[in-house]
């Protein structure tokens, strides 16, 4: 009777072990292609419920992009592809100079969580880079996101947004985001990013902590203890931090102004906020196998 009882448990365990793998989160239908070397800069939407329905799209990413979107903690919100505050190890070079663009859409019907995107996106890479992959943390410099001495009222880069309710999808979901028309008002929660510039629309402080990590040379954290949402825009003079996101070999780099301000001055005289260095938790990717991905 006993054999018959631990045999019964480990079909129960090994049946509930195969529907675990079986309902996998993943992208119903996926795209990735080279990205074409004229275009500069990297964009991003689709990470989690929002205007694409929990469609993903990315133009001109790098593979260690992906994997800091992927494996990062999105607990407090939105993650950016961060620069070296989010380091990756143990990975080949090309993770950081190869470019793609990819369209992934989940099943109809299903918008998922920021969480799920994460996860989709984590068997996405497994699955077409062959991708294996571990997070480890361990105190390491930061820099810590506050308020500046002389605030940000009436700074032109950072306002509150007109709407304060949640971003959520707007189209039904599967279909992606609306098509950008002449005049039109961008979706909410739009987040461009380029060599020396970013705009975004309806996104916390701990998403602008993020987005400043793909410039700063440490991990951002908010620290401003400022709620709501913010529309903002910064533009600044880039140095050697602003490798996540500079143009390929052989592709026209956009204009920039040599004396524009730098990235440290422009967060103060155009948002009103301050970057402090600190020390802190510090996520590291540690990659243990990966390859150029697979064809469609």
């Amino acid at each position: 009777m006993k054999t018959f009882t631990w045999i019964l448990a480990t079909a129960v365990l090994v049946l509930a072990q195969g529907q675990a793998q079986e309902h996998k989160l993943a992208f119903e239908v996926a795209t990735i292609k080279p990205t074409d070397p004229d275009f500069p800069g990297t964009m991003i939407s689709g990470m989690g419920p929002g205007p694409s329905g929990g469609r993903f799209t990315a133009r001109g990413i790098r593979l260690r992009q992906l994997i800091i979107l992927a494996y990062a903690d999105s607990s407090k919100g939105p993650v950016a592809p961060g620069g070296p505050g989010l380091p990756v190890t143990g990975a080949p070079s090309w993770i950081s100079t190869d470019r793609y663009d990819i369209e992934a859409r989940p099943e109809s019907g299903f918008t998922p969580t920021l969480a799920q995107s994460q996860e989709m996106l984590r068997t996405l890479l497994e699955d077409r880079f062959h991708l294996k992959a571990r997070r480890e943390i361990k105190n390491g410099p930061i820099y810590l996101l506050v308020v500046a001495k002389n605030g940000i009222a009436n700074k032109a880069g950072l306002r509150k947004s007109a709407d304060q309710s949640p971003v959520v999808a707007a189209p039904p979901p599967g279909q992606g985001p609306p098509e950008s028309q002449s005049g039109a008002t961008p979706p909410r929660g739009l987040m461009t990013m380029g060599l020396a510039q970013m705009h975004a629309t309806d996104q916390t402080m701990d998403a602008l902590a993020g987005i400043l990590t793909v410039y700063a040379d440490r991990r951002v954290f908010d620290r401003t203890d400022l709620a709501g949402l913010y529309d903002f825009e910064l533009k600044f003079t880039p140095d050697q931090t602003a490798n996540a996101t500079s143009p390929p070999p052989g592709a026209a780099p956009p204009q920039v102004d040599p004396n524009g301000p730098s990235l440290f001055t422009a967060i103060q005289e155009q948002l009103g906020l301050k970057l402090e260095s600190a020390t802190g938790p510090l996520d590291s990717i540690v990659v243990e196998a990966v390859e150029r991905p697979t064809a469609n």
